[in-house]
Formats: structure tokens, sequence, C-alpha cells
């Protein structure tokens, strides 16, 4: 019985700490890609699903990103065994439309792969956002 009144009054205790200071805001939740910081106004805020559908697309249409290689190799830029990781950085706004996109490591591997890379990522068409937002996108090429 001692117990039980323990356990009740540390619940209450508890319950009236938690009552006293508000509640710090948890993460509605993480994607792959690097987005702002959330802004102030409640208006502007972006649906986490929205953010999300941006990895989504990129997710499915990763493997088309191969013709970059492809055409990097034909020219010479990279051999074929040899492994490139290159990361960009890119804004998705209200047209649905990457823009301001550049490499933000990886580069000088292959002017070639960097540039169709841009331009692929750029040619995307995601659902509008209520403002820009930046993303990040990492891909990796192993060499065979």
């Amino acid at each position: 019985m001692n117990g039980v009144k323990a356990f009740v009054v540390g619940a209450v205790a508890s319950l009236a700490l938690a009552c006293g200071k508000p509640a710090a805001k948890a993460p509605v939740g993480e994607v792959a890609t690097e987005a702002e910081p959330t802004p102030a106004s409640a208006d502007e805020l972006i649906a986490p699903e929205k953010l999300e559908a941006v990895n989504t697309l990129l997710a499915r249409k990763r493997f088309s990103t191969s013709r970059c290689v492809q055409a990097a190799q034909d020219a010479g830029e990279l051999k074929p065994s040899q492994s490139v990781k290159i990361s960009l950085s890119f804004m998705v706004g209200t047209a649905g439309k990457a823009h301001t996109s550049k490499v933000i490591s990886g580069a000088g591997t292959s002017k070639l792969l960097e540039t169709c890379l841009i331009e692929f990522i750029e040619g995307l068409q995601f659902e509008a956002l209520p403002r820009d937002v930046e993303f990040s996108q990492t891909y990796y090429f192993a060499g065979v």
C-alpha cells in the first residue's frame, strides 16, 4: 500500500512540475535534407509532409542521375572505377522548382558531373512550398 501511495504522490508531484512550466516543443520530424529554421509566424509553417515530398521525389528519381556519371565517363572526366561523392544545396520555392543550386562538397571531381546534377535537380517539379526552403542532397556513385 505504501508503494502505491508513493507512486501516486510522485505522479502528482510530476504533474504539478509539468503544469508549472510550458513544455518544450519537440521537433515535428526530421528529413534527410536540411531545411531552414522554422519561421515565427504560424501562417508560414510548412507541413512536414510537404518537406518529405521533396525527399520522396529525389529518392524516386535517384537512378536517373546515373546518366550524369555516364556522360562524365564518356567525356574522360571520370574513370569507370572511380567512386564519387557530391553534395548539393538548393532552394525549392513557391513554384515548386529548385533554384540557387550549388555544389557544397565534392567539387572539382568532374565539372560535367556537377553541372549535370544541378541541371537534373533544377529540372524536377517539386510540390510548391509557401516560401523558399533550402535543402541538401548527397549523391554517391560507386565505381565498378
